[in-house]
């Protein structure tokens, strides 16, 4: 079964800086090359091209199954469903590292909400999950049972994913680990975020030697958006002499705007020192604080303006505070479409908040097309980060709660 999965696990899309290096890559094995195939992934591999290293892990795993695994710990950080099958697969047979059917469920569940499967990968994950689910289900049964006993910790029967994270984190204060290990495998099965940092610290303390582990925790985390594991990600490379995957991590968290004050400039000084022109200058973020300031002061006229400037050279807030005037006619004429396409850049660049504003205009309809999925989509993202504060994060869960009930019963 095993053999039979991972033979359908090729890539199924084309994308990236290094497509040509990829291209190459593929015309080389048509023709039995495989050395030079793999000389020519390996490259686009470098450059963080996800069907790339999905690709070479999959010519990898027999030779060398731990870089194998992983190359699809990071395209999967990156988001890229095959890998996550290819990954799971590794976490079930336990290929390049440990065993780990939690894990692997989890990996095989994100890969599947995905939509760059092809149907035989769809066919594939789904084979894994009916063969190792059940199992896992009986696993789990069987932690609970030894945990009755335990009168400290009430039944978590029908917690979310951000109440399980609590009741693992005071776990942890407590020193009880194995009671933290099962809140925080919850939580992380709802897809929360920081369930998924808190697992991968907790395993990179215990057993640093099993590096596919936290790593995949960790760019799970990330491609969540949850800030703190994008910090981790850049210094366990950083410790690796490995500056290029470093500066990558940085500057996504950087520039998504996720962080504190003051974690912000600790981090905007590491990247300078490490590759000062991955930074926004400091005269754009100054023209971004002079919107700010303007527009606390109601001179929306002149917020706009100084937003606009610094908007265009990629300042996330000039680029969400540009679409809440646009949204709200603040300064600039009121103009639908205008805010939307600042919301998405600043989306795009991971801001939770745009996140948020855009899943809460899709589930409304106000000033844009109503829009269930795409609603969905982007709350659950907001949610999901754990980066929303109390009242935010409560008003996200209850509009996913409607979401998930309604687009589920439309999809049927």
């Amino acid at each position: 079964m095993m053999l039979f999965a991972l033979t359908l696990l090729l890539p199924a899309c084309n994308r990236g800086g290094a497509e040509e290096w990829y291209k190459q890559g593929l015309l080389e094995l048509s023709e039995d090359n495989e050395e030079e195939a793999i000389k020519w992934l390996a490259k686009a591999a470098d450059k963080k091209h996800a069907p790339s290293m999905t690709l070479l892990g999959s010519r990898l795993i027999e030779k060398d199954a731990e870089r194998a695994r992983a190359l699809f710990n990071e395209a999967s950080g990156l988001g890229y469903g095959p890998a996550m099958v290819y990954l799971a697969a590794c976490n079930l047979g336990e290929i390049g590292g440990e065993k780990n059917v939690t894990l692997a469920i989890s990996w095989l569940e994100r890969a599947l909400r995905g939509t760059d499967l092809t149907d035989p990968q769809r066919e594939a994950a789904h084979e894994l999950i009916m063969e190792y689910g059940a199992d896992n289900d009986d696993e789990e049964e069987e932690e609970e049972e030894e945990e009755e006993d335990d009168d400290d910790y009430e039944d978590n029967e029908g917690l979310n994913g951000r109440e399980l994270f609590v009741k693992g984190v005071q776990a942890l204060k407590e020193k009880n680990m194995s009671v933290a290990r099962d809140y925080l495998m919850k939580s992380l099965h709802q897809d929360y975020a920081p369930a998924a940092t808190a697992l991968g610290n907790f395993t990179q303390s215990a057993e640093p030697e099993n590096e596919s582990i936290f790593l995949g925790l960790y760019m799970a985390a990330a491609r969540m958006g949850e800030p703190v594991a994008h910090v981790k990600l850049a210094k366990f490379f950083l410790e690796k002499k490995d500056n290029e995957r470093a500066i990558y991590w940085l500057e996504k968290v950087v520039k998504s705007g996720n962080l504190d004050e003051e974690d912000q400039q600790t981090n905007e000084d590491l990247l300078r020192g490490l590759d000062p022109s991955r930074l926004i200058p400091e005269n754009v973020k100054g023209w971004a604080k002079k919107g700010s300031g303007l527009f606390v002061a109601e001179d929306y006229a002149g917020a706009a303006e100084w937003f606009l400037k610094a908007a265009k050279e990629g300042h996330v807030h000039a680029q969400l505070m540009l679409g809440l005037c646009y949204r709200l006619g603040r300064g600039v004429p009121a103009d639908p479409k205008e805010s939307l396409a600042w919301f998405h850049k600043a989306a795009d660049q991971g801001c939770v908040d745009a996140w948020l504003i855009l899943g809460t205009m899709y589930y409304s309809g106000q000033k844009v097309e109503k829009n269930l999925p795409l609603a969905l989509k982007w709350i659950e993202k907001a949610y999901q980060s754990g980066v929303l504060r109390d009242t935010a994060a409560s008003g996200a869960e209850m509009m996913l709660l409607t979401l998930k009930g309604v687009v589920d019963t439309e999809e049927e």
